[in-house]
């Protein structure tokens, strides 16, 4: 007797199919993920180096204004034409300001109502009653939590659970997506804008997951790099900070006259500083025209001896 074996996979033999498929995207991701980063470290290396040419064309530090303690101040503006005119050097694939987002949606708010009775609105931003938890992914993710029963000074009352409304809030380069997690009360919330406009009513009632909105928040760029404030004082071969990622325009953190910069107001909940954007390095361009990734506390200008290597004239 012949037996003839049909054509096709049997169940058991796709299935194992996928999840082979499934165990290799799990082991190749993280490699993908961690090329892209490397790419996009040198990007910004790159960046940063073409900065560096463009101030030494100017021939140049001597000709970048000074005013008051801000020595270098609006030298985005005085490279422009020797970068063709073009400021996207200034932009590190990475950088965004996570606390600039953050300043953008408190302008926002959640209109409260007890039926058709406005009560007040609630800002998405951190306050007496409102808690910013699970941060993550250097505060690019994190969740407002709402107390909706509240003081006459918007004080948390009532019960103080903070689980009257739960907002996700994911950052990316220029928007805020905005998901509602959970909600309970009796109350009836809706997104509004600065100017009071509706952007999403009645939140939640179609239950979790179901509301999502993205807000633009223009972060994308604004404060990728920043630069010595004291950089007319160097000598052009000198291994000194000249530029590196920073929330702010300017560093002002070298001179013995100057108001220093406190990097610990930059550090968030999850333990990485704001500006170390590359796999928890910053990218930085010294004075003598060398680039490399370099750990903040490496460069940490509270600690004398590091002062006085990379940072003090």
């Amino acid at each position: 007797m012949t037996f003839h074996r049909q054509n096709g996979f049997t169940l058991v033999e796709m299935m194992v199919v996928v999840a082979v498929i499934i165990l290799l995207v799990s082991i190749l991701l993280p490699s993908f993920n961690a090329v892209y980063a490397i790419a996009r470290q040198a990007q910004c290396a790159k960046n940063l180096n073409q900065i560096r040419v463009a101030i030494a064309s100017m021939g140049a530090r001597n000709e970048i204004s000074h005013t008051g303690e801000l020595a270098v101040s609006g030298w985005r503006s005085q490279l422009e034409t020797y970068l063709s005119n073009s400021l996207e050097v200034m932009i590190c694939p990475e950088g965004f300001s996570t606390r600039l987002a953050d300043d953008v949606l408190a302008n926002y708010a959640l209109r409260t109502c007890s039926g058709n009775t406005f009560l007040y609105n609630m800002p998405l931003a951190e306050g007496p009653a409102c808690l910013k938890r699970s941060v993550s992914n250097h505060g690019q993710f994190f969740e407002l939590a709402f107390e909706d029963i509240r003081t006459s000074t918007g004080d948390a009352s009532g019960d103080k659970d903070f689980n009257d409304v739960v907002l996700t809030v994911q950052i990316t380069a220029d928007t805020a997506k905005i998901t509602l997690k959970s909600f309970g009360g009796g109350y009836h919330w809706s997104l509004v804008d600065p100017d009071d406009n509706i952007l999403m009513n009645d939140v939640g009632k179609s239950g979790p997951g179901a509301g999502e909105f993205y807000l633009v928040t223009g972060v994308s760029g604004k404060f990728s790099y920043g630069i010595n404030s004291l950089l007319s004082d160097f000598g052009p071969t000198d291994r000194k900070i000249l530029l590196m990622d920073y929330p702010n325009d300017i560093l002002r953190i070298a001179g013995t006259d100057e108001i220093h910069d406190n990097w610990v107001s930059w550090l968030e909940p999850d333990g990485q500083y704001e500006f170390a954007r590359h796999r928890g390095r910053v990218n930085v361009a010294m004075v003598d025209g060398s680039v490399a990734p370099m750990y903040p506390r490496d460069i940490d200008p509270t600690d004398l001896e590091l002062r006085e290597k990379y940072w003090k004239p």
